[in-house]
């Protein structure tokens, strides 16, 4: 699933809108999901991520289940994926997730106005 979100005039201590998606668990057997792992796949991206990797934050919750986790750098989470479940997800249901963005204040005037484009995998896994 292509999230297709698109981020514009980033600057140093930015807050985006949180972006809200859904995940869905269709497994089927009954088998719950114990965790989604969340990472950016392809760190490479087009644009910038060399300027942003290291400045420009992402925060996953998990809306339906109350957790928040991050934020994080791109590159911490290219490195690190990260279970963004906090409660077992069932089998058979959809869940709502927000991701959102920003920018470290200490990033400086270098990264305004850069474009950057990447690949989020999330993968379920059982308990």
């Amino acid at each position: 699933t292509n999230l297709g979100i698109t981020e514009t005039h980033m600057y140093p201590g930015w807050t985006g809108t949180p972006h809200t998606f859904k995940l869905g668990n269709l497994t089927g057997g009954g088998v719950p999901f114990g965790q989604v792992i969340a990472n950016v796949v392809d760190g490479s991206g087009v644009g910038s991520w060399n300027d942003l990797k290291d400045v420009v934050q992402m925060t996953f919750t998990d809306v339906d289940g109350g957790g928040t986790y991050g934020p994080r750098t791109l590159q911490w989470w290219l490195t690190n994926p990260y279970n963004i479940l906090n409660t077992s997800f069932l089998d058979n249901t959809g869940r709502d997730f927000q991701v959102t963005f920003s920018m470290l204040s200490s990033a400086g005037n270098s990264a305004k106005g850069k474009t950057l484009s990447f690949t989020l995998g999330f993968v379920g896994q059982t308990p």
